[in-house]
């Protein structure tokens, strides 16, 4: 009964603390990387799915004539690009870790009552580590692909 007793007021020794923060250290500092992927791939795909919301955004807004007009989307890499006419011409900016690294063409217009865009669209959005494309077609279909590693 005293051996017992006497464990419990001796508690744990610096040494064992030291190891165990050591351990705790060794396995953070290998999650570290991945962690940080994850949120670059997260950032990316929130990008990815943000234009794609506007392409489509921008189809039903020239289908109900918003405004009286075409509507239009500008693209201005590496960092955002321009909705027109909606909110007097807003710009959207992008993560500052995501970039637009080639956009063709740089100006999409969709025609007024029908929405389909005036030409087809090729996006390519990177971030350090990976990249991924938007497309639309010349009837107004987007895709998107998945995100890859670079």
């Amino acid at each position: 009964m005293e051996k017992t007793a006497r464990a419990f007021k001796n508690g744990v020794t610096l040494v064992e603390m030291l190891v165990v923060m050591g351990v705790f250290a060794i396995l953070a500092a290998a999650a570290t990387p991945h962690l940080l992927g994850t949120q670059e791939k997260t950032f990316l795909q929130a990008e990815q799915e943000k234009i794609s919301h506007h392409l489509k955004a921008g189809q039903q807004n020239a289908i109900a004539a918003y405004k009286g007009h075409d509507y239009q989307i500008q693209f201005d890499p590496p960092q955002g690009y321009v909705l027109q006419p909606n909110l007097e011409n807003q710009t959207v900016f992008l993560h500052k870790n995501i970039q637009i690294l080639t956009v063709d063409p740089q100006i999409i217009t969709f025609e007024k009552l029908t929405g389909k865009p005036d030409n087809p669209l090729e996006l390519t959005l990177i971030s350090k580590r990976f990249k991924t494309e938007i497309s639309m077609n010349v009837e107004g279909l987007v895709t998107t692909l998945a995100i890859e590693r670079k």
